[in-house]
């Protein structure tokens, strides 16, 4: 990634740029940075887009000249940065808004990894991310995930990976297995019986990560048993499910206990939460411990009475960051992560 600029640009003024790549090394894309109050409209002979005010967007381009046409009121600045084949997306899947000289990154639940480039001109990063809750329905909920915001110094042109989990799932008595949420860390799988009846998997844990080391985890929450709510997810110590079935949380050395019943559920474990007991034997089905640095336990499954449903997963916070607020049971739904950094 090559990065030009910055340049300025007047209202109703249209700029021709020229693939300065073309051919040696061969930039197959363009990502163009708004941070201006003017509306940019880009055109590369591949694609035509619009850049919103304080935001940034990649286009492809070509051999083709490129021309940006900017509209609103005044003159504004923009940055451009020429990708490579083998440059990863700097922001994929996500929304790029600026505050002055500060960037904000929304990365969107995909169901995989993210890279992050990070800037040759950061050295700091500000996160808020959640977890994914856990599956639900009707009068038993799914836990709902931890959040964590925290700083955390990074390295300027470093590639970080983002991880935005999952929520678990629980149709009403589909009668099928519901896997765990997809995260850094994934939930347990739920329990199900057939014809009719299935528990709540637990939430995907959403993370940051340098190579495979972690830097932080907001753990998700477990995944509802019959008639039982899921643990919450996140904190150091994770929230255990519900019922006297369910699964513990889990904590800073260890994944929660399986819940202990006629169907017992499996432990959670690093970076995995367990899977709900009960399967093909009874109704009363165990619900899937949450993803997380420690993953909660799966619930067991009972046998005439409620099913337990699945702990939580814990956060990490790695020892590099700071102004850490752990908030756990904060989110309902997939995870999020939002990213801040300065250009």
């Amino acid at each position: 990634m090559i990065t030009t600029g910055p340049f300025t640009v007047a209202a109703g003024q249209t700029v021709v740029l020229q693939n300065p790549y073309p051919t040696s090394g061969q930039a197959d894309r363009v990502q163009i940075q708004n941070p201006s109050s003017l509306v940019f409209q880009i055109s590369s002979g591949v694609e035509t887009i619009q850049v919103p005010a304080n935001f940034a967007a990649v286009i492809p381009v070509g051999a083709q000249p490129i021309t940006l046409t900017a509209s609103g009121t005044g003159k504004g600045p923009y940055r451009l940065a020429w990708l490579m084949p083998k440059d990863p997306q700097p922001v994929p899947n996500g929304t790029l808004a600026f505050h002055g000289t500060t960037l904000e990154v929304q990365l969107q639940p995909t169901g995989s990894s993210q890279s992050l480039v990070v800037p040759s001109t950061t050295t700091t990063m500000t996160v808020d991310m959640a977890g994914g809750a856990g599956g639900g329905y009707l009068n038993a909920a799914g836990g709902a995930g931890g959040r964590v915001q925290a700083t955390f110094p990074v390295v300027p042109g470093e590639t970080l990976t983002v991880f935005v989990g999952l929520a678990g799932t629980c149709p009403y008595n589909s009668g099928t297995q519901q896997p765990g949420g997809y995260g850094a860390a994934p939930g347990g799988d739920g329990a199900y019986v057939s014809p009719g009846q299935n528990s709540g998997s637990g939430g995907g844990a959403s993370g940051i990560s340098r190579g495979s080391t972690p830097i932080l985890i907001a753990g998700a929450g477990g995944g509802c048993g019959i008639n039982n709510v899921g643990g919450a997810g996140g904190g150091q110590t994770a929230q255990a499910g519900g019922g006297s079935y369910g699964g513990a949380g889990g904590t800073q050395t260890a994944g929660g206990n399986g819940g202990s019943g006629p169907y017992p559920g499996s432990p959670g474990s690093s970076l995995q939460g367990g899977n709900g007991g009960g399967s093909g034997s009874t109704s009363y089905l165990g619900g899937g411990g949450g993803g997380g640095y420690y993953g909660g336990g799966g619930g067991a499954g009972g046998d005439g009475s409620y099913g337990g449903a699945g702990g939580g997963g814990s956060d990490f916070i790695g020892a590099s960051a700071g102004s850490v607020i752990e908030t756990p049971g904060y989110q309902q739904g997939d995870g999020y992560a939002i990213l801040t950094y300065s250009t």
